[in-house]
């Protein structure tokens, strides 16, 4: 009897190989495909991370303005992929932070008159500043290129563009110049978190308003992105320098107009390398609750008190009257405090309305603040307002700070106000 050759095992083998073959397909496309996916995610995520990064210490620095305190700033550098157990990532995600301080780095703003007003508000014959940068170093994620803070604002590179924040150098509204200047050096290159201290000096600003014909600062970005899009709401000409700065200027070649110029500097993991002086205290000749420095205005400040019903010293009561028209108070700041122990500064402060409303949180030497609801002082009337400090308030003369007070029409008037006993 004849046997024909068993074929059963090529048909196992054949299966086998073809089962394997899908197998390595399957894995090739999760491993080309999916996880490619997965790892831009994570980079995706921590872009957005490291952008809030930089918001905060946009933040951290303004608000370290004046407090006499260090404030700490992280950033985080790099991420990790998530762990595989059979497919292979990439090593992982990290990324450079250093201050950007080639080119000419001093900061001009001239007056009509050739003065160069920086030099006067900064406290030395060399304001200068820089630029802090974040470059990733990404697998997937290729859009970003950085993200960046200088000059009040931050910016995030794309390869198709820019996107800037809003900047807050030069305020039309308010007609003031707010210099925020950069001192010192950061170079770090990580896959981890990393932190630096934040010192920065009080906020000195001019006593008037100075007629300004040209600002000068150093940027990383052109001329043609400062007119088209970081100022693209103002009527300026923004022209290259020559040397790593960008000029301001007016269209029609004419003064940029009338600006009260402030300035403070910040020293990163050092002291700034230098601060302004503190503006000078209420004179004696003036009134023991307060003095106007800026455009006057129809509102005057006529009573300074503690107020006795909260039985604490840190509550004040300050009480304004409008001369002969109504006037709409919009917005206020706590430009600077002069206290007898600079150890025990207030930091912020509420400020509240005749019911002891709540209508803005004031940080000492920040930003305006938008009042929750405006307060309207009627035409030969007083309106009584109630700041709460965080610390203790000293007084007589060597106790004193200075409240601005923005009003509807868009003018300002700032105060000097001696704490009372």
């Amino acid at each position: 009897m004849m046997f024909g050759p068993d074929e059963r095992a090529q048909s196992t083998l054949v299966g086998f190989i073809l089962l394997f073959g899908i197998l390595v397909i399957a894995f090739s496309s999760y491993q080309a495909v999916v996880v490619p996916n997965q790892n831009g995610e994570v980079e995706f995520n921590h872009f957005q991370d490291i952008q809030n990064d930089f918001t905060e210490f946009r933040s951290t620095l303004v608000n370290s303005v004046g407090s006499n305190e260090e404030r700490a700033a992280t950033f985080r550098l790099g991420t990790q992929y998530p762990a595989r157990l059979l497919a292979l990532n990439p090593p992982p995600v990290s990324g450079q932070l250093e201050t950007i301080d080639d080119g000419n780095r001093k900061v001009v703003v001239n007056s009509t008159d050739g003065e160069n007003i920086a030099t006067d508000v900064c406290g030395t014959d060399t304001p200068t500043t820089n630029s802090l940068r974040y470059t990733p170093s990404y697998n997937e994620f290729g859009s970003p290129r950085s993200v960046s803070y200088e000059n009040r604002f931050v910016a995030r590179e794309f390869r198709d563009g820019n996107v800037y924040d809003e900047q807050r150098l030069i305020r039309e509204s308010s007609n003031e110049i707010n210099l925020l200047l950069l001192n010192g050096s950061v170079s770090r290159a990580s896959q981890e978190s990393y932190s630096f201290d934040i010192n920065a000096s009080r906020r000195n600003r001019t006593t008037e308003a100075k007629a300004v014909s040209n600002i000068i600062i150093p940027s990383q970005y052109s001329a043609d992105e400062w007119e088209g899009t970081i100022l693209e709401d103002m009527e300026v000409d923004a022209i290259p320098n020559g040397d790593g700065r960008v000029r301001i200027e007016a269209e029609d070649g004419g003064n940029l107009g009338n600006y009260n110029v402030s300035c403070a500097a910040a020293g990163l993991d050092r002291d700034p390398a230098f601060g302004p002086s503190p503006p000078s205290p209420p004179s004696q000749d003036s009134s023991d609750n307060g003095t106007d420095i800026l455009n006057p205005t129809d509102v005057v400040l006529d009573n300074v008190e503690r107020n006795q019903n909260k039985g604490n010293d840190n509550y004040l009561a300050l009480t304004f009257r409008s001369i002969d028209s109504n006037a709409t108070v919009t917005d206020a700041r706590i430009n600077f405090y002069n206290a007898k122990n600079q150890g025990k500064t207030p930091s912020n402060a509420v400020l509240s309305d005749n019911d002891g409303n709540k209508l803005a949180d004031l940080t000492v030497g920040g930003e305006f603040e938008k009042l929750s609801s405006t307060v309207e002082i009627a035409e030969d009337d007083q309106y009584t307002f109630q700041l709460s400090f965080n610390g203790s308030t000293g007084s007589g003369n060597k106790e004193w700070f200075i409240l601005t007070l923005r009003f509807e029409n868009k003018s300002s008037k700032q105060y000097f106000v001696s704490v009372p006993n």
